[in-house]
């Protein structure tokens, strides 16, 4: 329904329609001026101009045309007449405060709105560009951190993470959380540049030099093991045995390499060395090092069982003797004694390197006694692990 207009000298006639433009199709009644405003993109008293082409959603006030929401991108000003581009090439949106430029609020790709309100390039250390309106970086280079990549990661680090500069790609030759450790000498390099040990745990990825294993290449080989041609001592990464046999003289256990006559004695003694023991041991201490650890121990606590054994038959073997001696003499007999004491076990826990262990199970085996007596083992009661000693007589 349209509402009419019009007037013939001093009375309303009402002839006229008012223009569509007109919001509500309301107009005044003698004149036909739009007194309810005008229809998107049109201004003026009877709504017949159109709004300038770059008010946002063409949207203008009816009489003075300033843009009512604002300018399309690319524009500002009252009547959005004016090219942010014209300030700043870079510069997509901008405000103004009335026909004067304020800000740039959002750039073109690889920049973004500086301190002064123009563009600027996105920082040095972003990779793949920044937000076109913040500037945080969408990724960093290798090495740096934080929304604007300007925080270096640690030392040793290749990459951290962005949000907190938590290491995930250790510098080659380093692991740990910090990159603080340094991966073992004795790994052994890959067909890639990539470290020679995890990152997280310091295990060796691609085996161990020459005469070293362990998960992290850190035991020595048995020292009787077999060298090769080139005067090398190899052994498996993660038992230790030889990889060649044991030299002449000592006979390889999963122990290691032990005296061939303490063997034959083990063998004929039922089997003490089968390493029960050891494993049920290992697989407390869990694990893949805890195996390692157990097989010492097992060594261990086999030759001392057998020296138990052999020194409670010769003790009540003696003390027959003595029994059938006659008379008690004041006689006193000299006898040599060489005392072994192991004290790098702790009271709780297990060592973090065997090495000594072993060590000193083949110190013990490679000390002849000079009376060829028997072996006998002290321990703290209840503490069937800890600080460890040996007599042999």
């Amino acid at each position: 329904m349209f509402i009419l207009y019009g007037k013939d000298k001093q009375y309303l006639t009402c002839n006229n329609h008012c223009n569509n433009n007109c919001a509500n199709n309301s107009c005044n009644a003698w004149y036909g001026r739009c007194i309810k405003g005008c229809m998107n993109r049109y201004k003026g008293y009877n709504c017949t101009d159109t709004c300038t082409g770059h008010c946002l959603n063409k949207t203008c006030q009816q009489y003075n045309g300033s843009c009512v929401h604002g300018c399309d991108d690319r524009f500002y000003g009252r009547k959005c007449f004016y090219t942010c581009k014209s300030v700043g090439s870079n510069c997509l949106v901008c405000t103004s405060n009335g026909n004067k430029f304020s800000s740039c609020t959002r750039c073109i790709n690889g920049s973004y709105p500086g301190s002064s309100g123009k563009c600027v390039p996105c920082k040095p250390n972003c990779s793949g560009g920044c937000n076109s309106s913040t500037g945080v970086c969408y990724a960093c280079v290798d090495g740096y951190s934080w929304s604007f990549c300007n925080v270096s990661c640690t030392t040793n680090c290749k990459s951290c993470l962005q949000s907190n500069d938590q290491c995930n790609v250790c510098k080659e030759e380093f692991w740990g959380s910090d990159c603080f450790n340094n991966c073992s000498t004795n790994c052994k390099h890959g067909n890639d540049s990539i470290s020679t040990c995890d990152i997280n745990s310091g295990n060796c990825k691609h085996g161990c030099l020459p005469e070293t294993h362990g998960l992290q290449c850190s035991i020595p080989c048995d020292k009787h093991c077999l060298t090769s041609e080139g005067g090398v001592r190899e052994c498996n990464q993660m038992d230790g045995q030889c990889r060649l046999g044991c030299e002449n003289e000592y006979t390889q256990t999963h122990t290691g390499c032990i005296d061939a006559s303490v063997g034959d004695q083990i063998h004929h003694n039922g089997g003490a060395g089968d390493g029960t023991s050891g494993s049920v041991i290992g697989g407390a201490i869990g694990g893949t090092s805890g195996s390692v650890i157990g097989v010492a121990i097992g060594g261990v606590l086999t030759l001392l069982t057998v020296a138990l054994g052999i020194g409670l038959c010769i003790l009540i073997r003696r003390r027959r003797e003595d029994s059938t001696d006659g008379p008690e003499t004041d006689t006193a007999e000299d006898m040599t004694v060489q005392h072994f004491h192991f004290t790098s076990w702790p009271d709780k826990g297990v060592p973090d390197d065997v090495t000594s262990l072993v060590d000193f199970r083949h110190w013990v085996l490679q000390t002849k006694s000079p009376l060829c007596g028997p072996t006998i083992v002290h321990r703290r009661i209840n503490m069937p692990f800890s600080t460890t000693q040996l007599f042999t007589r």
